[in-house]
């Protein structure tokens, strides 16, 4: 995608900036050197691009809310989005969301949180409670991609 951009410095694509990336770029000048500025807005370019050619994708409707789509190269196009989270339990938050892809795949997951510097220590009523907290999630993860649950 930037390798179609052809420029001498960042002032000569900023018709394809937005707003706050020229601000930062004009903030930066003279602080930085032509060539990074280029280089910034060459990416800031890219980046732009790939939002407009995706942005008919609506995000899953389950989605409270989702990041910007990014390229992984070999990996396709996706963006990350996120359902729903439990209040935290002891230092873990659980949360529920997952992964779309441009051809319209959606990889749902169940994801643990542990807070920075934690030992991850539970007591014995923080594991019960973060138990009930994974099978109420296990439970929103099924009825989202309509899976009986298990009996258990």
């Amino acid at each position: 995608m930037t390798d179609d951009i052809n420029t001498a410095t960042w002032r000569d694509i900023a018709d394809q900036l937005t707003p706050p990336q020229i601000a930062l770029l004009e903030g930066a000048d003279g602080r930085m050197s032509v060539e990074d500025l280029r280089d910034i807005a060459i990416e800031d370019v890219s980046f732009n691009q790939l939002q407009d050619r995706y942005k008919h994708i609506a995000p899953p409707a389950e989605s409270e809310s989702f990041t910007a789509w990014f390229d992984l190269d070999e990996g396709g196009v996706l963006r990350t989005f996120r359902t729903r989270e439990w209040p935290q339990v002891g230092d873990v938050t659980v949360r529920l969301g997952g992964i779309q892809h441009v051809d319209g795949r959606v990889e749902r997951n169940i994801d643990m949180y542990v807070r920075e510097h934690s030992d991850g220590e539970l007591t014995a009523a923080q594991s019960r409670a973060l138990a009930a907290v994974l099978v109420e999630a296990a439970a929103e993860l099924d009825r989202l991609e309509g899976n009986d649950p298990p009996f258990m």
